[in-house]
């Protein structure tokens, strides 16, 4: 059967390649240009740095009962770091997309050097208690 107009499994994905959250697409960084590129297409399509937030920032460890452990901050969470330094209102971004921004918050204190972040599920849109992220040396955002 042909997968024809279907989505790849997360699994089926060229690792090496900066996926975008949802669908067939692709991000490629040349020239300080961002190209967000279709897989099955070969369709690129020239965009500015917002396309960042679209893509996966956080690389991730274990899952524990609070939720999912930090392991690493991707390629994407530096490049959201550099535009936000090159331009602050970049940081409004982040508003059309408030996980993203826990989940960037949650790579700031894994490098600056937190010995163990967890990244709590998302409340969808439910209120909920949080522990506070200064908790001592284990860091829950």
């Amino acid at each position: 059967m042909a997968r024809q107009g279907m989505k790849r499994n997360r699994d089926e994905r060229d690792p090496d390649r900066l996926w975008l959250d949802n669908g067939d697409w692709y991000l490629v960084m040349e020239d300080g240009k961002y190209v967000a590129v279709h897989d099955k297409e070969q369709l690129g399509i020239y965009r500015g740095p917002e396309i960042l937030l679209q893509t996966t920032i956080l690389k991730y460890g274990r899952t524990t009962e609070d939720g999912v452990l930090v392991k690493a901050a991707a390629v994407p969470w530096f490049e959201i770091f550099r535009q936000m330094v090159r331009n602050p209102k970049f940081m409004f971004g982040f508003t059309r997309n408030p996980r993203k921004f826990e989940e960037f918050i949650a790579g700031a204190y894994h490098q600056d050097g937190w010995d163990e972040v967890t990244l709590t599920p998302a409340s969808s849109g439910r209120r909920c208690r949080r522990r506070l992220p200064f908790c001592g040396p284990r860091g829950r955002v």
